[in-house]
């Protein structure tokens, strides 16, 4: 997947680009950013503040982080559900709470996997080029289709 950004700022090795948010975020609210217009994102990478850029995270690797973000958590809160219902099957609200402890222990698994998967070099948006304000402009029209 190859975005446009517009870079904002440089911060020691890294360019600050800003992105706007995707037309199919607008109606989801599945996430916090889904909130903002814009986001925020520093990439190792040498550009101009005021320039265009096309940043690349490879299409498998956000498949992999949609799954790691959305569906290992509700597994984790399904099963902690489950084994509430098999530990304790006459208490709804503990089956409610171990569906809950599920999830926040699936929650606390994952920011442990992701402080990890940071550091790996090919789960990172990488800086393809610096581009014209009208190659971004064409590349923001194909992504709202």
């Amino acid at each position: 997947m190859v975005r446009p950004g517009q870079v904002v700022s440089l911060e020691k090795d890294r360019i600050m680009v800003k992105f706007t948010r995707l037309s199919a975020c607008k109606g989801c609210g599945g996430c916090i950013a889904s909130m903002k217009k814009e986001a925020l994102i520093p990439i190792k990478g040498k550009a101009q503040p005021g320039e265009y850029v096309a940043i690349e995270m490879p299409d498998a690797h956000v498949v992999k982080a949609s799954v790691l973000m959305y569906v290992l958590p509700l597994a984790g809160f399904l099963l902690g559900l489950l084994l509430g219902a098999l530990l304790i099957p006459s208490n709804e609200l503990l089956i409610a709470a171990c569906g809950l402890g599920g999830l926040a222990l699936t929650l606390g698994i994952l920011a442990l996997v992701d402080r990890k998967l940071s550091l790996r070099r090919q789960w990172q948006p990488h800086l393809v080029g610096v581009i014209t304000q009208q190659e971004a402009e064409a590349m923001t029209l194909c992504e709202s289709r």
